[in-house]
């Protein structure tokens, strides 16, 4: 059933699950909210009637993810451990899921709680998150809310891949195209996901650096488009270190009724 307001969203479960004072889920009953109340908050977080609705419902999820042990994380550490060669022999799947998002979400948990799989990546285009109506908030909501769903606990490596610059655009009016990026990528790395790379080199960026472009060209200082770098003490356990981190987190936002 979709939720009228966000007041609505917030008080048709309050055996369940309840907001603070202070911002932050108080999480009553977490059996009952991932076996009944997850479903209809991915309905609401996808179908609401209104954007406040959606963006409260998605904001829902992303929280109780992450008290509940579901922690969108970058894979960069992992990266850099590959680089140093301190691990091998196996390969980071990435599955771009462009319809039925829960659903097929949820079966490629289960498949990888079967499997005792290690990382996997879900990912979407800039251009499927057109074609798809799935813009990135909605696409992080609902693969958080398909690994509660399965009782999946860990890192949720979510990407958004090809956002490169377009060399038309770019050639036209480099500083136009260039912030246009810019605005696309903040949203992502606000929303859940956690790296986002160009289409021939790939780059990966925190929320402070600027966007990439894959054909090297730039109004920005060399080094605002280098690698993120993790510290020495990161790099002993990077995917651990981004749970923890996370969950560490006090600053939530406000929902407004």
């Amino acid at each position: 059933m979709n939720a009228r307001s966000i007041s609505d969203l917030l008080t048709r479960d309050k055996a369940v699950f309840e907001l603070s004072n202070g911002g932050s889920i108080v999480l009553k009953n977490p059996q009952k909210f991932v076996g009944q109340t997850l479903d209809l908050l991915v309905v609401n977080a996808v179908f609401g009637e209104s954007e406040e609705v959606r963006s409260a419902a998605r904001w829902i999820i992303r929280r109780v993810g992450l008290e509940l042990g579901v922690v969108p994380s970058s894979l960069q550490g992992l990266y850099e451990a590959r680089g140093r060669k301190e691990c091998k022999g196996f390969t980071v799947p990435a599955i771009n899921v462009r319809g039925l998002s829960y659903d097929v979400a949820r079966a490629i948990f289960r498949a990888a709680l079967h499997l005792k799989a290690g990382a996997f990546i879900f990912e979407l285009t800039r251009t499927e998150s057109h074609y798809t109506d799935q813009r990135p908030a909605e696409y992080a909501a609902v693969i958080v809310a398909a690994a509660l769903r399965e009782g999946f606990e860990g890192s949720v490596f979510i990407q958004g891949d090809h956002y490169l610059v377009n060399a038309h655009r770019f050639a036209k009016d480099p500083e136009s195209e260039l912030q246009t990026i810019r605005d696309f990528c903040r949203n992502p790395l606000r929303r859940g996901i956690t790296t986002l790379t160009s289409m021939r080199q790939r780059w990966w960026i925190s929320r402070s650096t600027a966007p990439m472009n894959s054909r090297g060209a730039t109004s920005r200082p060399a080094q605002a488009w280098q690698p993120i770098s993790a510290p020495s003490s990161r790099r002993e356990s990077p995917l651990r270190w981004e749970a923890k981190s996370a969950r560490s987190e006090n600053r939530i936002p406000r929902l407004r009724s």
